[in-house]
């Protein structure tokens, strides 16, 4: 390779490490089909399994011309872990876990919650993470993942510090936050032995939401690791991730029962603003409410059709999970601190701004409250999941009468201003076309998901014109529809994609794919068709 000069943007590849044997193709159709499809249940054509234990093996399997779709878990609900004729690379093996002292640099088949425990044991968080723990740190990366705390934390993006990537052509590029940016007219570098590549900067402007899942990131200036964070599998293969981590916190989980939809929003909107304020005065005793889920008046009758009614009033209409975060102190301090909360002349607190604020919203009656290290935090998780497992077991059991059912639900977000006005034009839409329905998701985001429950093949297809109708609103409200789960091969969402940024936004994305990979190797039929 020429040398050339050190640029701001231009990135320096290497060789790839390590055993470079011909990894092994398994054509079993054992094993196939267990790689067959990922969670959005669409049946898929795998060629082969490959499982690398080693950057040298997959840059083996890249010269080699493959077409290839790299997988955790597939645990895609987009279709973008379904193959296509692709032989199915799994990161599995790629398990690394090694500490810093705020860092830790982690395999991209390490599974969350297998890294979570690992951090734990040593006092540290990794708090970016989704909802569904059973995801790889790889599957994260690859589509910005964000759970119920983004609006306290942020999501992947904000968290990744370094990658490890075996670029199409079988370069590897590890780059690290602030090494490599884009120039000032719009271009990042790669050098390597495999040449330069030249890679065009999209120039089309993304919403102002704290979500974002929606193609390849774009910003004047931006970090070249930016660019493979939610390139959804598309741009290379992310072998290892350096992550930031934080001290283990404290976190109570709260649920609270209300009478409806307009008394949750204006609480969430309360501990939004009042978490806001201690963020920044850094208040030693100022709430702070990492999360707020939500579950409108259909998902609490699904619970109890479900038999779940043992911490569901009667009368409640909706409610509201919170996470509230606590100085860290053993649980007997905690509790006595709860006890104090209702006493005037005790100290300020936490726990006492927190259930002062519920007394003053007439919104603590049925509340319920697990402290740190209580077990019945996880009885509140499991009503959390309690919701998605009941309304897809319903679309299985609608699907078994009527093969035209499938499943229609939507990955939207808003700014938080503009939250009540998109709730109020998702019930007009489902109530006006006489479809059944609930919604629940991330309400301190502004992003919820409203989820068709259908009867028929014909309920099915009127919700698909609805998410799409509902999807241009959201545009207008500015925000995005898709929010965590990425486009993939859905066809619904990668129209939602060029309601978005339009065709001349797509067409700038395929510009950066045909620089990284013009062959069209990688995760091929993800974000947009090659044409």
């Amino acid at each position: 390779m020429t040398s050339r000069p050190a640029l701001a943007h231009r990135a320096v590849a290497r060789a790839a490490r390590g055993d470079d044997a011909e990894p092994t193709l398994s054509r079993d159709p054992f094993d196939l089909e267990g790689v067959s499809r990922d969670a959005a249940h669409l049946i898929g054509q795998p060629q082969a399994l490959a499982q690398p234990t080693s950057e040298a093996q997959i840059a083996r399997l890249l010269r080699s011309g493959a077409r290839v779709l790299p997988v955790g878990v597939q645990s895609s609900l987009t279709g973008g872990g379904t193959p296509r004729g692709d032989v199915v690379l799994s990161l599995a093996r790629f398990d690394l876990m090694e500490l810093g002292a705020d860092t830790v640099r982690v395999g991209a088949g390490v599974p969350l919650q297998t890294l979570g425990a690992f951090l734990a044991g040593h006092g540290r968080a990794y708090p970016a993470t989704p909802t569904y723990l059973g995801a790889t740190v790889g599957g994260a990366v690859a589509n910005n993942a964000a759970g119920a705390a983004t609006y306290k934390y942020g999501t992947t993006r904000a968290w990744v510090e370094g990658l490890t990537v075996v670029l199409a052509g079988g370069d590897v590029l590890e780059v690290r936050r602030g090494e490599v940016r884009a120039s000032e007219d719009g271009f990042f570098e790669i050098d390597g032995p495999g040449g330069l590549r030249r890679i065009p900067l999209p120039t089309y402007p993304l919403p102002r939401v704290p979500k974002l899942a929606a193609g390849y990131y774009a910003a004047p200036g931006m970090d070249l690791l930016d660019l493979f964070v939610g390139s959804e599998g598309t741009l290379g293969v992310v072998t290892e991730v350096e992550l930031r981590t934080q001290p283990l916190r404290d976190t109570a989980f709260v649920l609270l029962p209300l009478p409806g939809e307009s008394a949750a929003l204006r609480l969430v909107a309360l501990l939004r603003e009042h978490s806001q304020r201690t963020w920044q005065g850094a208040d030693p005793n100022g709430l702070d409410v990492s999360a707020i889920e939500s579950l409108d008046g259909r998902c609490l009758a699904l619970l109890r059709e479900d038999g779940l009614t043992r911490f569901i009033p009667a009368q409640a209409g909706y409610a509201l999970i919170v996470q509230l975060e606590l100085p860290s102190a053993p649980l007997a301090e905690h509790r006595a601190a709860l006890e104090a909360a209702f006493d005037d002349d005790a100290p300020d607190a936490p726990l006492k701004r927190f259930v002062t604020l519920l007394l003053e919203h007439d919104a603590f009656e049925d509340a319920q409250i697990a402290l740190p290290g209580e077990p019945f935090a996880a009885e509140v998780l499991k009503i959390r999941e309690a919701v998605p497992d009941g309304v897809n077991r319903r679309v299985r059991e609608a699907q078994r009468q009527d093969a035209r059912v499938s499943k229609v639900a939507g990955d939207m977000i808003v700014p938080f201003e503009h939250f009540a006005e998109l709730m109020a034009i998702y019930r007009r839409g489902f109530e006006e076309r006489g479809l059944d329905y609930a919604i629940y998701g991330h309400a301190s985001d502004g992003n919820v998901h409203p989820n068709l429950l259908p009867r028929s093949g014909e309920d099915a297809e009127s919700g698909r014109e609805l998410l799409f109708l509902l999807a241009r609103e959201v545009v207008r409200l500015g925000g995005s529809p898709l929010s965590e789960h990425g486009v993939g091969k859905s066809p619904v969402k990668q129209a939602m994609l060029r309601e978005l940024f339009g065709e001349a936004g797509v067409t700038q994305m395929r510009a950066v794919k045909r620089a990284l990979d013009p062959a069209w190797q990688l995760a091929a039929g993800n974000m947009f068709p090659e044409s």
